[in-house]
């Protein structure tokens, strides 16, 4: 396969300059197929498509799975799972913890779904859920969210917000996010995930400490990293950090997991 510009185009020759070979020409007989793209295409067959687009570290693009899709995820070696897109619009996925000296009616499991809504070729909206259970302890955590997601496969930014809930109870303030992914090479992807939230609870007023008043905190984690991918591994590698604490080190707490798409 030889890709380039056509200078000239006769019934019997065509003249092409190509990048790695500058101008060349070619008898017509002698040439099997002629494909054209456009920039975007030309770049995509180059590249390939990327096939982890549905994802960054953790939170979800509002770019869906095509039916039939799915991927195993490993977050440190100790929480694995699942998901697996039953529609091209509908992802289900599930998964546990294996906390290294936990018993297995304490560990955590988790279930979620995804339902994405397509606007347009750059432009994505989804809907979804997050339920987190602690075994035989009892508990649990959730968050019902919505994302909105502009761009495409390889270069695109995402916001979200959600709320979450701890036994039953809701919270007060949403959960902002923002990540976003730019693809710089056939096989490598910068990314970044940030969390945004405010924190609220009660303390004790001094000096007598016989009253309390509500007090909020803003809290954020920001991670930026790379994702390795092939087919149908990928690896991500990246660092997180909790500015607002006070307490930010460079480059940050690292992060890694492998994912395995099938």
């Amino acid at each position: 396969m030889l890709i380039g510009k056509i200078l000239n185009y006769t019934h019997n020759k065509i003249v092409l300059r190509a990048s790695s070979l500058g101008e060349v020409s070619f008898e017509t007989d002698r040439i099997l197929q002629i494909k054209s793209f456009v920039n975007a295409e030309l770049k995509e067959n180059l590249l390939g498509k990327n096939p982890h687009y549905s994802r960054y570290f953790y939170a979800p693009s509002a770019i869906p799975l095509e039916k039939g899709d799915g991927y195993f995820q490993d977050i440190y070696l100790i929480f694995v799972s699942a998901n697996y897109a039953v529609s091209n619009s509908t992802t289900l996925g599930a998964g546990f913890s294996i906390l290294p000296g936990v018993d297995l009616g304490e560990q955590v499991f988790f279930v979620n779904a995804k339902f994405a809504f397509p606007l347009s070729d750059k432009f994505y909206l989804c809907g979804g859920g997050l339920y987190f259970g602690i075994g035989e302890i009892g508990g649990s955590i959730g968050i019902g969210y919505g994302v909105a997601t502009y761009g495409g496969f390889d270069h695109n930014v995402t916001l979200g917000i959600g709320y979450g809930y701890t036994d039953n109870e809701l919270m007060e303030t949403p959960v902002f996010t923002l990540c976003g992914m730019t693809r710089i090479s056939k096989r490598i992807s910068l990314m970044t995930e940030n969390w945004f939230i405010t924190i609220s609870y009660d303390e004790e007023i001094p000096p007598e400490y016989t009253a309390t008043r509500t007090v909020r905190e803003f809290q954020c984690l920001i991670s930026y990293g790379l994702r390795f991918f092939g087919e149908k591994l990928s690896v991500d590698l990246a660092f997180m950090n909790v500015p607002t604490t006070g307490e930010y080190f460079f480059p940050g707490l690292p992060y890694i997991d492998f994912v395995v798409k099938f």
